[in-house]
C-alpha cells in the first residue's frame, strides 16, 4: 500500500479490538478474531494476537506447544450488543496519512 503521494514508507497500520470494520478514512487489511495463550498455560504470547477467520498454515504447522485460545467476552452487558462467549471480533486497519516513529 502507498502512502503519501509518492511516498512509499508512510502510513501507519494499527489494530481495533473488538471491531470487525475500519473507521471512515481507513483501509481493512484484514479482519478475524483476537487469540492469546490461556492464562494458565505456561509460555506462549504475552499479547493478544489478531489472527484471520481462515489461516493458511505453513507444512510446519504443529499443536503440540504453547497453543492458542480464542479470546471471548466473559461478562454480559445489558448495555453491550455482545453476548457472554462470544468471540472478540478485531480488525487490521491502515492510514496511508498517519506515521508512527519509534
Amino acid at each position: 500500500l502507498k502512502g503519501v503521494k509518492g511516498d512509499t514508507n508512510s502510513g501507519s497500520t494499527y489494530i481495533r479490538w473488538g471491531r470487525d470494520d475500519c473507521p471512515s478514512g481507513a483501509v481493512s487489511l484484514y479482519s478475524g478474531r483476537a487469540a492469546g495463550t490461556k492464562h494458565n498455560v505456561k509460555g506462549g504470547t504475552s499479547d493478544y494476537l489478531c489472527l484471520p477467520d481462515n489461516p493458511q498454515y505453513g507444512s510446519t504447522y504443529t499443536d503440540a506447544a504453547s497453543p492458542l485460545y480464542g479470546v471471548e467476552y466473559e461478562r454480559w452487558l445489558t448495555s453491550s450488543p455482545r453476548a457472554l462467549h462470544d468471540n472478540m471480533p478485531c480488525v487490521v486497519c491502515y492510514l496511508a496519512t498517519r506515521s508512527a516513529m519509534f
